[in-house]
């Protein structure tokens, strides 16, 4: 069974008379605080990202479709194709390397 950590009090009511024992309880609920946070925006920024790159592939998509059955007399040219399909996947790799 785990030890319980004691609840301290708020980091900007921190009293001046901890103990080193109190200190280092302090220090390890603040890292655990922070560390549920930082999972929590992660969760929220995978959604998003996962959003904004299906959104991207879906243009592109889109946009090869239009071009490729000459819908509404509408033509690009290869080297715009190609530019759009290298961008988007350089995009998209650079997305999930940083994210």
């Amino acid at each position: 069974m785990r030890k319980q950590i004691p609840r301290l009090p708020p980091v900007d009511e921190k009293p001046s008379t901890l103990t080193g024992e109190e200190l280092l309880n302090y220090k390890q609920q603040l890292e655990v605080e922070g560390i549920a946070q930082d999972i929590q925006e992660r969760k929220k920024y995978a959604k998003w990202t996962f959003i904004l790159i299906a959104s991207w592939i879906a243009a592109i998509f889109c946009l090869m479709l239009i071009d490729g059955f000459k819908l509404c007399n509408f033509g690009l040219s290869e080297n715009i194709i190609l530019a759009a399909i290298g961008g988007t996947t350089i995009n998209i790799l650079a997305i999930f390397i940083f994210v």
